[in-house]
């Protein structure tokens, strides 16, 4: 018996290491994002910013009126003669908080389905750069730089900081992360 390590095996306990590293890095990253938001995440009444109003009317008529009559599109009246509520949106932010809201208050279930891309963003930016062959440590670095759109509060024209898809888009960023983590396995 040899006291040092064959190559393979040490090897094997790097890439562990590389796990772990992630893992608890990513773990951090998520943690921070949840400490940051969770004053407003965990008021039980709905965020009133921007476009957010008509956004909680959206998850309002689906939970009253749209679910219990089977629909995802209940009429709404209001638009030059009515239009389906989420025809301009896709529902599958609203249904993961009409999903929450069977567990807490609705205005508490929409101000967690409109911070929950935020949370997923460090988890996308890793899948997307780890997916396009990159290994450790690009793949948390480029996480943890993500972070510094995310929170940057004072360049808001091209998109991407918390504060401004807290009063908006709450479909598209939710869609978009799922997109960024699948697109890094896409061959061009």
């Amino acid at each position: 018996m040899t006291p040092f390590l064959t190559r393979r095996q040490l090897a094997r306990r790097f890439k562990r290491a590389e796990w772990l590293v992630d893992g608890l890095s990513l773990a951090a990253l998520t943690g921070y994002i949840l400490y940051q938001y969770s004053g407003l995440v965990l008021n039980p009444g709905p965020a009133t910013g921007g476009d957010t109003g008509s956004h909680f009317w959206a998850l309002w008529s689906l939970v009253h009126h749209g679910i219990p009559s089977g629909t995802l599109r209940p009429w709404s009246p209001g638009n030059m003669g009515g239009e389906p509520i989420l025809l301009h949106y896709f529902p599958f932010s609203f249904l993961l908080m009409w999903v929450l809201a069977l567990f807490v208050p609705i205005g508490m279930a929409f101000n967690l389905g409109t911070m929950l891309w935020a949370v997923f963003f460090p988890i996308s930016m890793y899948a997307c750069l780890w997916g396009m062959g990159n290994r450790f440590p690009i793949p948390i670095l480029g996480a943890a730089a993500g972070m510094l759109v995310l929170f940057n509060e004072s360049y808001s024209m091209w998109g991407g900081e918390s504060p401004l898809h807290a009063r908006g888009p709450v479909c598209s960023r939710l869609c978009d992360r799922l997109f960024s983590a699948r697109c890094g396995r896409a061959r061009l």
